[in-house]
């Protein structure tokens, strides 16, 4: 097991959660897919899987260790590499020259 979800919940008003008790576990050398209508929370659930906001309620691990006990900002910074679907870079540098 490499990321672990346990009992994840996301909501911007309590009347309308974007998804509660999510319970996954992602294992190496497996591919996933994500899929839910606009508007499900997709977008929202790989923000908290990328660490870059924090669950309602619930917990995330990475390799055992939860990401409270990591650190958002050092899970970032040394677990995780995230590619966004707009990734705003400077239009006159490639992928490879902003990194």
């Amino acid at each position: 097991m490499v990321l672990q979800v346990e009992n994840l919940g996301y909501w911007y008003t309590n009347e309308h959660p974007l998804f509660q008790q999510v319970n996954l576990t992602f294992e190496p050398r497996k591919m996933y897919a994500i899929l839910g209508t606009s508007g499900s929370g997709k977008t929202t659930f790989l923000s908290l899987l990328a660490g870059l906001d924090h669950p309602k309620e619930g917990q995330i691990t990475y390799q055992g260790e939860s990401l409270k006990q990591i650190g958002l900002q050092n899970y970032r910074k040394n677990r995780v590499s995230i590619v966004f679907q707009a990734y705003n870079l400077l239009p006159y540098l490639s992928a490879v020259e902003m990194y």
